[in-house]
């Protein structure tokens, strides 16, 4: 289904009753010394195992088990979210990537785990879920009410990872997983970490251009602040269907050019351009709260 920077996803059948599930395979010589830690239960797992084995909301993708052998963790989720790739881009691409890759595919596929756990069946091979292959194959862009839909159930889960606090530090398209009603599930908790005393941070980590400037800057961060520029730019992306061009340089993004119109012709009004310049500020300072988001007059707005 898909690929991180940890290790591949597949869809499996559970054995007792049949449904599917996704199972990440995490690599554990590739998971730094920094994303262990100690479950009550399960003993040292990846960091990532950890927070979704603890946390529980609509929409994030639910934690269903964990286990290892020798060479992976395999983390067991919810299967969430529509076959977006049409048969034959998904066909072609994939191909590409198994022949370019067919080591390390076949050593997934042949994992001892998967081929002699008497609880799953390795699944066929899927289309992506996310919201990248959402755009990128049918949507282009949202109008107004369907971008609001998916945003704010995305800000819900990121104020509910905020009241534990959490930080994701990877949100964007290809963590989110949508079906063809437009539900979302936030996945990929492999950077999230969960702020405790002040701790700071000043690690590089994220997808750029989604990263927040004070990061790619190398200056240290601690705060939810970071999260609302990744949000900024998803945002972006949703009305416009691409991302923003943002000249880093520059002092602010108040100068940021959002058209009035997107590529498919639609209207882009002026409060939810200004949403986005207010999330997209240079300066960490200057970005909205994650409630004064929630109580901007875009997000109130009754979607139809």
């Amino acid at each position: 289904m898909g690929r991180g920077g940890f290790g591949l996803v597949f869809v499996a059948e559970r054995i007792s009753d049949g449904v599917e599930v996704a199972v990440k395979f995490i690599i554990k010589e590739k998971v730094p010394v920094s994303a262990w830690t100690k479950d009550p239960d399960l003993g040292i797992i990846p960091r990532e195992c950890y927070i979704l084995k603890h946390i529980n909301h609509p929409c994030i993708i639910k934690y269903l088990d964990c286990y290892s052998d020798r060479k992976y963790f395999y983390l067991v989720m919810e299967l969430h979210g529509s076959s977006w790739s049409k048969n034959n881009i998904y066909k072609n691409n994939y191909q590409n990537e198994k022949d370019n890759n067919n080591k390390m595919y076949t050593s997934f596929i042949n994992a001892a785990a998967l081929k002699t756990n008497n609880n799953f069946h390795v699944g066929k091979v899927r289309p992506s879920m996310d919201l990248f292959e959402c755009i990128e194959s049918y949507f282009e862009c949202f109008d107004e009410n369907q971008a609001r839909y998916i945003f704010v159930q995305l800000l819900s889960a990121i104020k509910y990872l905020n009241s534990l606090s959490i930080i994701h530090r990877d949100i964007k398209d290809e963590n989110i997983l949508i079906d063809r009603d437009l539900n979302i599930k936030l996945i990929d908790f492999g950077a999230a970490i969960q702020i405790k005393g002040g701790r700071v941070y000043d690690k590089f980590v994220g997808t750029v251009p989604y990263i927040a400037p004070e990061i790619i800057n190398g200056q240290e961060y601690g705060s939810l602040t970071q999260d609302i520029y990744s949000l900024g730019v998803l945002l972006h992306l949703l009305i416009y269907g691409e991302l923003p061009a943002i000249n880093l340089n520059k002092d602010d993004s108040s100068s940021l050019n959002l058209p009035q119109c997107t590529i498919k012709g639609n209207y882009c009004s002026e409060k939810v351009r200004h949403l986005i310049r207010w999330m997209l500020q240079k300066s960490p300072s200057s970005r909205p709260t994650l409630d004064e988001i929630l109580d901007h007059d875009w997000i109130k707005e009754k979607t139809n």
